[in-house]
């Protein structure tokens, strides 16, 4: 289909189990580029490593940023990391302006230390693509998608919860960011939503529960 742009995409040197994508982020006047890691499991659009923070600065360059520390109920595995807004993503022959993106502040796990990436590439970035993947050799292709000139997701609320209404009939809350009123008011990491304005979280269509979380 002409229609699809094919990137420079490929598998890592690893072997083939991860898939990386050369993007080009802008931050004010520094650049940060190289590869990331395809993870279509991220819910965020861009995660950069601690380490790649650390080589470009992005403390100095984010003074807007703020901090974010999450906890995954039952694992016990945390994470920190700092938000802040992009000036603009180059993907292939496309920029995205004003991209809301992550770097990590954690030291080990796959977004700590020197790794052979320099991010995640997650879903708030995929989803505004049509995307083609043939496993078979690592390539990639992109077409602009429905989504493609949306308004960005924010973090809004700056809370975080984790869907499990097939288990536990609710939200449970998995993050929260730097003087978050929820967080202040009581809040806690591990409990669970049952009730929103009198309405259980199963009667909120995905699409209205994820619109309310960005308000």
């Amino acid at each position: 289909d002409s229609t699809y742009t094919r990137l420079a995409s490929g598998w890592l040197s690893d072997g083939r189990s991860r898939l990386r994508v050369p993007l080009r982020l802008r931050v004010g006047e520094e650049v940060v580029e190289g590869d990331f890691l395809l993870d279509m499991g991220c819910g965020s659009g861009l995660i950069l490593t601690s380490a790649a923070a650390r080589e470009h600065r992005l403390d100095e360059h984010t003074p807007r940023g703020y901090e974010y520390h999450a906890r995954s109920s039952g694992l016990g595995s945390e994470r920190a990391s700092r938000i802040f807004v992009a000036d603009s993503l180059g993907i292939g022959p496309w920029r995205l302006s004003r991209i809301e993106a992550e770097f990590s502040r954690d030291e080990s796990g796959a977004l700590g230390g020197k790794q052979p990436y320099i991010g995640l590439l997650g879903m708030a970035v995929l989803s505004r693509f049509d995307l083609i993947i043939d496993f078979a050799s690592g390539e990639m292709w992109l077409r602009p998608g429905r989504e493609f000139d949306a308004e960005p997701p924010r973090y809004g609320s700056r809370i975080s919860l984790t869907d499990r209404r097939d288990l536990c009939d609710g939200w449970i809350v998995s993050g929260f960011i730097e003087g978050c009123p929820a967080r202040e008011a009581g809040l806690d990491y591990g409990d669970t939503i049952l009730r929103v304005n009198g309405r259980s979280p199963q009667e909120f269509p995905d699409d209205e529960w994820e619109r309310m979380l960005s308000q």
